[in-house]
């Protein structure tokens, strides 16, 4: 009898820790994704380059970590291929229509990287070693080409006053 409470209380931990990691993966991914257009264009230059570059590394890591070393499902009936897959299609899609129309540079630049994330997470999609170096070499080359871009930026704004 004791057994099966043990059972019902780690199930319900599960679910909720489950739970807790989607609602974490759709808020930080999301919203970083459709305010980070406001805080680019907000911001210095020179701040915007840690806020396209350091963010984005941080929580696509953290969701490699918890998709290939954790292996844990998703509460929702998903799997993480398909979760991901539409995921990466939704950036794909918003970040190349809306970027579009944009006629401010760092408006631009910033639908480009909610773009670049979903190219990031399909090579996720995959589940397989090999899309998990494509996703590492990705990243690695999206960051040195986010950070020349933006010092680009910046040299061209001191060379105009």
């Amino acid at each position: 009898m004791r057994l099966h409470v043990y059972i019902r209380i780690l199930d319900n931990i599960y679910l909720l820790l489950s739970t807790f990691c989607l609602k974490l993966f759709f808020s930080l991914i999301w919203t970083i994704n459709l305010t980070a257009v406001d805080v680019y264009d907000a911001v210095p230059t020179n701040v915007t380059v840690f806020l396209a570059v350091v963010p984005k590394i941080s929580i696509l890591i953290f969701l490699l970590e918890l998709i290939f070393y954790s292996g844990m499902p998703l509460p929702t009936g998903l799997n993480w291929t398909n979760f991901l897959l539409i995921s990466s299609f939704l950036s794909l899609i918003v970040g190349t229509v809306v970027g579009l129309v944009q006629f401010r540079l760092k408006r631009l630049l910033a639908y480009s990287s909610v773009s670049h994330v979903g190219f990031i997470l399909l090579a996720l999609a995959a589940l397989s070693p090999q899309s998990y170096q494509a996703f590492l070499f990705y990243l690695t080359q999206y960051s040195i080409t986010s950070v020349n871009v933006f010092f680009i930026l910046i040299a061209i704004g001191y060379s105009l006053n």
